[in-house]
């Protein structure tokens, strides 16, 4: 959902399409339109690839952008003037327009500064006459993208800076022109991956070590936030919070954290005992309160409710005789969580249906 507007879709797993998309009104669900568009990338070349997205409307403006149905572009993201996508292939990195989504533009072509696609997979062909399986070694030219909050800068991953000798991902940053340059290198140690802006000149993300940092996009200067391994399980769009698990000895722990960004300080989840999260979180307007679902061994489900500034956890079973549906996360609309259970939906606090 996106600037309160529910969407409805159809099909099974794998086959999921859009079928409609509603705002609540009143308790009532109400209409909203939609329009498909049809966009085709690469055209004319070896990688063509076409599919529709489906721009979402509320009061004449377009509130969000989602794909017709599944397997559309990678890495889809949304913000407020643009929509960021990858290619099937991680080939290439896509802006468009949000209000028409016409004439996508390709800001990472197949040759960026002094690195070229073409170079790279000559190198790739040496390391197979010297019998090195190249099958084992893929090309990232753009992975993770995420648009800064002033929707002018990109920060992404790639391992183009030693492939294929060396397959692990760099951080790198670029404007909307395609003017890019290297963020943070860690492969004599391992990948990065990016995870959020928390402002207009910082980016958080995984090191190579699984420690969570972050650097500024002007100085170049990186910090340490959380200085062992952990798993991320999701972020507050404005990259503020930051939910995750500590990992030790490449196995993930059950506590679960939030870090605070502006606090540089993590505060312990009161996660119910025995229960996990799914990892697909719900925030509401102001980025400050998350719903979720967690689920024990035997299955079990709950609804969790955590204000990340109180760190007050409220939890919810599914309504009697009823079971929480899971096809994505719990939604807010005016103040309230939206979940579905028993093909139903219903408001939290007062658990009305609608």
């Amino acid at each position: 959902m996106a600037g309160e507007v529910l969407i409805k879709e159809g099909g099974g797993i794998g086959e999921r399409t859009i079928t409609g998309a509603y705002v609540l009104v009143d308790n009532k669900l109400k209409e909203t339109p939609t329009e498909t568009v049809s966009i085709t990338i690469n055209k004319g070349k070896p990688n063509e690839y076409s599919f529709q997205l489906v721009k979402i409307m509320k009061n004449g403006q377009v509130v969000s952008v989602r794909p017709a149905r599944e397997g559309g572009p990678l890495y889809l993201t949304v913000g407020k003037k643009r929509v960021v996508f990858t290619d099937l292939a991680h080939k290439s990195l896509w802006v468009a327009d949000l209000a028409t989504l016409d004439q996508p533009k390709n800001i990472q072509p197949e040759v960026v500064g002094n690195i070229s696609q073409q170079d790279l997979y000559k190198k790739k062909e040496e390391l197979a006459k010297r019998g090195i399986d190249p099958d084992e070694r893929i090309l990232y030219w753009v992975s993770q993208p995420i648009l800064s909050p002033d929707e002018n800068n990109i920060a992404f991953s790639s391992n183009r800076l030693g492939y294929p000798g060396n397959c692990n991902s760099s951080l790198w940053l670029t404007d909307l022109q395609g003017n890019t340059r290297l963020l943070v290198d860690e492969r004599d140690r391992g990948s990065i991956v990016p995870v959020c802006w928390a402002n207009y000149e910082v980016v958080i993300y995984q090191g190579a070590a699984g420690e969570l940092k972050s650097v500024n996009v002007n100085t170049g200067k990186t910090e340490v936030l959380v200085n062992h391994e952990i798993m991320i399980t999701g972020a507050s769009p404005d990259g503020k919070y930051i939910i995750y698990n500590p990992s030790k000895d490449g196995l993930v722990q059950p506590d679960h954290y939030v870090f605070n960004f502006e606090e540089r300080k993590s505060y312990y989840i009161a996660v119910p005992e025995g229960f996990r999260t799914q990892g697909f979180y719900g925030w509401d307007e102001d980025n400050k309160k998350v719903a979720f679902y967690v689920q024990d061994a035997q299955a079990k489900t709950k609804l969790l409710i955590l204000d990340c500034a109180s760190m007050a956890v409220t939890s919810l079973d599914a309504p009697e005789g009823k079971t929480f549906e899971q096809g994505g996360s719990p939604e807010w609309v005016d103040g309230r969580v939206i979940f579905a259970a028993g093909g139903k939906l219903y408001a939290y606090q007062e658990m009305v249906k609608v």
